[in-house]
C-alpha cells in the first residue's frame, strides 16, 4: 500500500478504523476535520459535503457499537449511550440498523434499560453443545444410579447382619 505513505492522514484514519477502539467524533473532527474539509469530498458549503460528513458520522458510530460488541455482553442504556455521546432513542436506532443488517446480535430490555449483546453461532457448535450437556447428564444419572444401588446393598448388608 505505497500509495497510503504518501497520503498520511488517510492512513491515520485507516488505521482507526481498523483498530478496535472506540473513536470520538469530536476528537475525531478536531485531529482530522481541517484535511478532509479540504478535500472536495468533504466541503460542507455543498449538499454532497454536507451528506458525506452524516455518512461519515453513521460508520463512526457503527464502529463504535461493533466495538462494544466485542467486548460487553451485558450493558447499561445509559452507559451506552455515554460510550456513543449520542440520546437514547439515537443509540437504539443505530443499534436496529445494525442488527437488521445482520452486522450484530442485539436485544434490548427496555424496561430495565439494558442492552445485551451476543455472537452469532454456528449451528454445528449450537449441536456440539447440546450434544455434550446431553452426555454430561447422562454420566450424572448413570453415577447417581451407581450410587443408589451401592447404598442398597450397603443396607442389605446391615440388615442381614
Amino acid at each position: 500500500m505505497k500509495i497510503l505513505e504518501e497520503i498520511p492522514v488517510f492512513k491515520e484514519i485507516l488505521r482507526l478504523f481498523m483498530c478496535k477502539e472506540i473513536i470520538n467524533f469530536d476528537m475525531f473532527n478536531a485531529q482530522f476535520g481541517e484535511h478532509l474539509s479540504q478535500c472536495t469530498m468533504f466541503d460542507k458549503s455543498t449538499k454532497h459535503g454536507k451528506k458525506c460528513w452524516d455518512e461519515l458520522y453513521d460508520r463512526l458510530i457503527e464502529h463504535n457499537i461493533r466495538v462494544i460488541a466485542n467486548y460487553y455482553t451485558r450493558l447499561n442504556l445509559k452507559r451506552l449511550e455515554e460510550l456513543l455521546n449520542l440520546p437514547g432513542n439515537k443509540c437504539e436506532e443505530y443499534l436496529s440498523k445494525l442488527a437488521n443488517a445482520g452486522t450484530i446480535q442485539v436485544k434490548i430490555d427496555r424496561p430495565l434499560g439494558i442492552v445485551y449483546f451476543t455472537q452469532n453461532k454456528n449451528p454445528s457448535d449450537i449441536l456440539n453443545s447440546w450434544s455434550h450437556n446431553i452426555t454430561n447428564l447422562m454420566n450424572l444419572v448413570n453415577k447417581t444410579c451407581h450410587l443408589i444401588s451401592k447404598e442398597e446393598m450397603l443396607h442389605e448388608n446391615i440388615l442381614i447382619k
